[in-house]
This record gives structure tokens, sequence and C-alpha cells, in this order.
């Protein structure tokens, strides 16, 4: 059926009197999220005509998954924005066929591993223009840029810092049109990057960095150095046990000059990004690519590279019963009952998303450009499919906090008024929280893949959809046993043996390879009574799965070990050489976070502690029985510069390298 159309002004008269007399929520809607075409031909004349589209779509969605919600209760929480207020790009593109863009509100982006190339500043470039085309936000992150002045090999022969790279991206924020819109951009920086400074300073310049919010990223040392009004050392890389270059600052002039730019500028914002990692769900997940790097343009959703969340408010004012009397209370048992729906709808947003990216894909395959012209745009947008169905980010966030407060007769900023919001905001984690609980029973888990390591079982149900696959040089010893019976499960909890889960430990007891081959050889010779042999060998095998799991499990499994002390036996042949993390953990086929777990639960300290624990001890022992000079012992230790060394032997033991030698000699 052929879509009405309607004129700017049919669609501006009919919302005003929508909104009670709002011209401008009446424009505001009109112009940026009814349905129209490129030609601006309007096909929603009220919010009412967008609620229904959007009801539809979710709907359709629900509808496969069991206890689907009806198109008729999804329109009612919607109708009037009284409820659930789909925010920006959802609210716009969902069931929108005229525009091939995101539901996205927002994303980060990032390269992996080092980054410090024209060819990857660019790429990130190219890749903030393709979101912003598609209506996304965009944050990335520019600790990986080496600093003003550090060497480059190329004819500039120093590097220009942070700062031009800032008006780049800013610059290509502004040239990209978002139906009546300018993008928007997140830039952060870490303040151990020596160009923090000028990255705080940047947008003092009238006319500078307009196209960009900026955020630096304050650790927990740092503001304790500027509590403790104490130098701070800022280095490049950030994170490298041995950086290239290296200066002090003093933290507490810093701090005070951020303060003062935000006064004056209402920049940089501050991100507390240690407290943001250790609270953040993803970087649980940092061993399978979900390291936090860096924020929305908005600064309240932290994302890992190639991630983005779609947006919903939970309209906070509408569940004030009795607003601005005597009488006032919060409904909280409505609230928790529309937030569980909220994050429902959520996660059928995402398979919208899913649909959305899938057709962003078949635009650019038809696109007539050359495959080296799309390759960027491709590949971007087959990270970010993969990081939404793995890691099916939502936003439930809250809308109207003031309005609710005043109907509520608190006066905002009050510690009333701040207890109120925290039980509120409570109340939506929790129930958000459950309604995941719910989903995952009536959806069933994400898919995503599971590394099997030595010492573990795996368990796989009747009719269960079995895929598996080695990786690795050294193919592992693999034994399969398929058995089935009336009373399975009865058996299996006897045995203690989970039910719920595809992979447990149960050890590597080397009994069990031997009674893996004595099943083989019974099966294989049918001799007499082997059934009840086979039957008796696999009731062996459930008790030693029981007793394993009885007993306290180690701290790693054996292979686990094995490869640790792989690594640590090179770390002490290799110690006085640049030893690159990344690179070794990529050397031995494991990602970078899961290899510094593992060697931290071995060891008790992180690789690059370890390494430098060896370089200090091997140090302070040549300071006793050499004549070495420092400058000599450092070399010899692996540090170029002697002035650096003495100054991390200063901070791992307690004194200068001379002055430990000096009271060695008195004693």
């Amino acid at each position: 059926m052929e879509k009405k159309i309607y004129t700017q002004k049919e669609a501006e008269q009919a919302s005003v009197s929508y909104f009670g007399g709002d011209e401008l929520a009446a424009r505001v809607w009109s112009t940026k999220y009814a349905l129209k075409d490129s030609f601006g031909n309007l096909y929603e004349l009220t919010p009412d005509d967008m609620h229904h589209r959007l009801a539809s779509e979710i709907a359709r969605v629900e509808s496969k998954y069991a206890n689907p919600m009806s198109e008729t209760a999804l329109f009612e929480l919607l109708r009037d924005f009284k409820y659930i207020v789909p925010a920006g790009s959802p609210m716009t593109g969902i069931g929108n066929d005229f525009q091939v863009a995101s539901l996205s509100n927002c994303f980060v982006i990032g390269q992996d591993g080092s980054a410090d190339s024209y060819g990857a500043i660019i790429q990130i470039d190219e890749e903030q223009v393709q979101l912003m085309k598609r209506r996304g936000g965009v944050g990335h992150d520019l600790s990986h840029i080496r600093p003003h002045g550090s060497p480059v090999k190329n004819s500039a022969l120093t590097s220009t810092g942070l700062v031009p790279f800032m008006e780049r991206y800013s610059n290509s924020t502004r040239e990209v049109a978002q139906d009546g819109r300018r993008g928007a951009l997140m830039l952060s920086v870490s303040i151990k990057h020596p160009d923090s400074e000028a990255f705080i300073d940047a947008k003092m310049e009238q006319g500078k960095v307009t196209g960009a919010n900026v955020s630096v990223k304050v650790h927990d040392d740092f503001m304790q150095a500027a509590i403790n009004k104490e130098m701070y050392q800022q280095q490049y890389p950030i994170d490298a046990a041995e950086p290239a270059f290296a200066k002090e600052v003093d933290a507490h002039k810093l701090w005070k000059k951020i303060i003062h730019n935000a006064w004056k500028s209402a920049e940089p914002g501050v991100l507390f990004w240690d407290t943001i990692a250790r609270e953040s769900v993803p970087d649980c997940y940092a061993d399978l690519g979900y390291k936090t790097v860096s924020t929305n343009p908005c600064g309240e959703i932290p994302l890992c590279p190639y991630d983005s969340c779609r947006l919903l408010a939970i309209n906070l004012y509408s569940y004030v019963k009795n607003p601005f009397t005597a009488e006032a209370e919060f409904d909280f048992e409505l609230f928790k009952k529309h937030v569980a729906v909220a994050q429902r709808m959520m996660d059928d947003i995402i398979d919208l998303e899913v649909e959305k990216i899938e057709k962003i894909l078949a635009k650019v395959g038809s696109d007539p450009e050359s495959e080296s012209i799309k390759r960027t745009e491709r590949e971007l947008w087959e990270k970010i499919l993969e990081k939404t169905t793995q890691g099916r980010r939502t936003g439930v966030g809250t809308t109207a906090e003031g309005d609710m407060l005043a109907a509520m007769g608190l006066r905002y900023g009050t510690p009333e008024a701040t207890a109120f919001s925290v039980e509120v905001h409570k109340t939506l984690a929790l129930a958000a929280y459950r309604s995941s609980v719910v989903m995952a029973q009536e959806r069933g888990a994400f898919k995503e893949d599971q590394i099997v390591t030595a010492g573990h079982m795996v368990l796989f149900q009747p009719k269960e959809e079995q895929h598996y696959e080695y990786f690795g040089e050294d193919k592992p010893e693999v034994y399969w046993v398929h058995f089935t019976g009336s009373s399975v499960k009865e058996i299996l909890r006897s045995y203690d043996i989970p039910l719920d889960e595809h992979i447990f430990f149960a050890g590597t007891p080397a009994a069990y390879t031997q009674l893996f081959k004595n099943m083989i050889e019974e099966f294989q010779n049918c001799k007499v009574g082997y059934r009840q042999m086979l039957e008796m060998n696999l009731r062996q095998l459930f008790l030693m799965i029981q007793r394993t799991r009885l007993e306290k499990p180690p701290l790693v499994t054996t292979a686990v070990q094995q490869e640790m002390d792989f690594a640590r036996q090179y770390f002490h042949e290799h110690y006085n050489e640049p030893i690159n993390i990344e690179e070794y953990a990529q050397s031995r086929h494991t990602s970078i976070s899961l290899f510094m777990r593992n060697f931290k639960k071995v060891y008790g300290v992180s690789p690059k502690q370890y390494i430098l624990n060896i370089r200090m001890n091997n140090a302070q022992n040549l300071l006793e029985t050499t004549d070495y000079t420092v400058a000599e012992i450092a070399a010899i230790v692996g540090y170029d510069n002697a002035l650096y060394f003495s100054r991390i032997y200063h901070k791992q033991k307690g004194q200068a390298p001379s002055d430990y030698r000096k009271k060695m000699k008195e004693q």
C-alpha cells in the first residue's frame, strides 16, 4: 500500500496540537524524527504515527521469541512519550526503509595493537566519517599517537603530536551531514601521555577543535600525586615498561589547569579511567576483545573498539503519583515492570540493528567503487556486526529526573533528593538484571566461542548442535564418549556432574587416558561382557570426575602452568632485551589479556613487573659484586638511559643505585 505523504506545514500544525501548543517540540520532531525520504516527503503526521511504526517493528521481533509482547501493548508504553522513549537513532531508524542507517546512537573505534602510523591515524578518520554518515556518534582515544617532537622515520623527522590530529578529526565531524545535524565526536587521551597538557589546552583557542568533545582519562596515581603535590611521570607508550620517552610534570598544577579550562570553556571533561575499567562489565571480558578504550560523545557509555550502543530512556516523571502534592509518591512496582519491558525491547532492537547492518553491508557491496575503496567501510561494519551479536550492548537510561524530583517535592542536589535518586537507579539496575536473566532463560544465552583448555570436559545434551575446531600448531589429544539410557540425568546428578554447564573442570589425571583406552579396546574387541565392562568404565570415569571436582582445583590447568613456565624461562633468558608482551602473547597464539591474567595468577605479578624485578635484582647483584659503573650496569640489564635506570631502581628499591653501592661498601 502506498504511503500517504504530508507537507512540512501539515506535520508541524498537527504536531503543535499533539504537543499542546509547544511549537519548538513540534518543529524538532517533524524535522528530526518523522519518517521522510531524501526528497523531503513526510510520511508521518504526529508522533502517534512514529510510535505505531516502532511498536510494529519491535512486535515483529518479539514474535520470534517465547511470550511475545503485542504491538498494542508496546504502543501503549511508547504513546505520548509517557513511559518508554527510544532515543535518537532507534526512534528515527526503526522501520525506516528510506535511509540505510544504523540504529546505534554511538560507537567507539580504535586499532588493535600499535596504531601510530599515518595509515592507522587516517584509517580512524575514515572510519569515523563512515559511521557518522550512518547517523552514529563516535568516540576514540588518541593515547597511541606519539608525542610532539619525538623522532619519526619520514620527511618530517619529528612528530607533530596530538593536536593537529585533533583538528583533523574535528573538521571531519563538521563536514558530515546527518539530516540537519552534524556528527558528534569524543576525543580522549590518557593523562599519562606527554602531550596531555596540549590536549587539555586545545579548545582554549577560539575556533579550534569545534567539532569534538574532549575528555582526559585521569588515573588513580595521578590524582594521588595531585593531592600530595608530587611530580608525576608521563611517558610514551603510556603502558610501556620501557618507554621511548618520559618526562615529569607537576600533578597539582596540571589538575588545576584542567579545572580552570573546564570552568573557562566547559572542557575538557574528566574520565576517572581506573574507576571506569574496574566497574565496567565489558572489561571483565577483555580477553575476548572487550577492553574499554574510550566513550561515546556524551561520555556516559564506555565501550571497546567497534562496540556500539542503542539508547532508550525511561520517563521518570510518569511514575510519580499525585505529583506536586503532599501525597506524591513514586510507583516503584510499575517502574520495575516497565524497566523489565524496556530491557526486553532493547534486546529486540539489537536484532533490528543486525538487520540494518546487513543492509549497510549489502549497500557497500553494491556500490560502484572499487574493492580497494570500499574495503575500510566493509571491514568496519563487519567488525561492528561481530561485536553487536556477541556483546548485545543495551543502553536503558532515564529522562525527566529533575521533573520527577520536583514532582516529589524534593530539591535537586539536596541529600534527600540524591538518596531518592540513588534508590530509583538502583531499582532500575536490579530490574534490568532480572529481565536479562529471564531473557536468557527464554531466548537462550548469546552464542559465542568458548576455549576449552586441558583438564576440562565438555557435555553435550541429546540433539544439541555440536561445533568445535582445533587451533594452534599442536593438535590436542581429545577423547569422546557417547552414552545414553533411561536415567542418564539422574546418574550424572548422583556423581555431581553439572547438567547446566557445557564446560567444567575435571582435572588431568593420567588415569583418564588409560580409562579411555580401555573403553576403546573393549568396544573394538567386543569380548564377552564388553557392554557391562563399558558401563563399569563409564561409571569409573564419572567417579573420577566427582573426586576431582570435590577437591580444590588448582589455580590454573596443567597446560596453562606449562605455558607460564615457558614464558618465565623466556623472560629470564631475554630480560635485558626489548620484550613486547603483546607480541610475545601473539607468538604463543593467545590474547594479550588472557596471557597477562594467567601469568599474574601463577606468579602473583604482571609480566612487565616480573621482567622489571629480574632486571632490578640482577642490577642489585652487579652493584654488590662488581666495579661496573652505574651506566654500565644499566646497559647490562637492558637500559640505554642511565638516568632513567637510576630513577626506576630508586622507585623499586627505595634508593638510588649509587647510594645503595655506597651503603654496601660502608658495611
